[in-house]
């Protein structure tokens, strides 16, 4: 036990003696800067993280469109062995260059690409519901051959062993202000994939006659077929009264399985 003070005053004595006003007063003080800073630091961590999320949503948005556009380039059709001069001249045109490019405005990438069935094997006919397509060719390779339409009604064509069955879909990408638009197979009002692009840039490569590297041009003569297509996406935030997150940029390169010289090729 501490020994009882033999001071007069016990107030004095060190084992009494509490805070004194000026350490009371110090520690109020130390107490409020802190919690201002903690007040400050707030405000900057709440808008630090909106500008995470914001910069996320719009690698996700360029992740979702660049893939998509890669998985529809590599899908684009050739004329293989249809026998061209019997299909319709928009059809035709369209097999022998499957990726166009009108610089508008608004911009707008055309492509037309092999449809996968989605109702699992065919049964004897094949029409254009099942695949989603434009059109629908049959064809034994060999001169025989019939195509169906949608805009005309579509109907279902006869499918025979041995018959090749290539269904087509048309899609039409559009820069339409900050937003990025699709449609499908030339019908209905395009659809909003993505906004906030501040630029959308589609580029041609094309190998010259010596080989090499391929050289992007934005413009593709009607009669190449290009080796590539590079896209070129630049995102930016909404604009609002707050500080938004810096704008991206991403590029996709994608070959095109596609070789010049089937476009060239026909079956008399």
């Amino acid at each position: 036990m501490p020994e009882p003070c033999s001071l007069p005053d016990p107030f004095t004595c060190p084992a009494n003696r509490g805070f004194s006003l000026v350490e009371l007063m110090v520690a109020m003080l130390l107490s409020v800067g802190l919690l201002m800073a903690a007040v400050q630091l707030l405000p900057g961590g709440s808008q630090s993280l909106r500008l995470q999320q914001e910069s996320a949503r719009m690698q996700e948005d360029a992740r979702f469109v660049l893939q998509r556009l890669a998985g529809e380039l590599r899908m684009t059709a050739s004329p293989g062995c249809l026998h061209l001069p019997t299909l319709p001249q928009n059809l035709r045109e369209q097999l022998l260059q499957p990726v166009n490019l009108d610089p508008g405005p608004p911009l707008r990438l055309s492509l037309l690409t092999l449809a996968v069935n989605q109702a699992g094997p065919l049964q004897g006919s094949a029409g254009t519901a099942e695949h989603a397509a434009r059109w629908v060719v049959v064809t034994d390779c060999r001169g025989q051959q019939q195509w169906l339409d949608q805009h005309k009604g579509g109907g279902r064509l006869a499918v025979a062993p041995g018959d090749w069955v290539m269904a087509l879909r048309q899609l039409e990408y559009r820069w339409q202000g900050s937003d990025l638009q699709v449609r499908i197979n030339g019908a209905g009002t395009p659809v909003s994939l993505i906004e906030g692009v501040a630029d959308f840039a589609v580029d041609f490569g094309v190998v010259g006659a010596a080989g090499g590297h391929p050289e992007y041009h934005p413009a593709l003569a009607s009669t190449a077929l290009p080796h590539s297509v590079r896209v070129q996406l630049s995102l930016q935030a909404p604009p609002g009264p707050q500080p938004g997150a810096a704008a991206q940029r991403h590029v996709l390169v994608t070959a095109l399985r596609n070789a010049a010289q089937e476009a060239e090729h026909d079956t008399p």
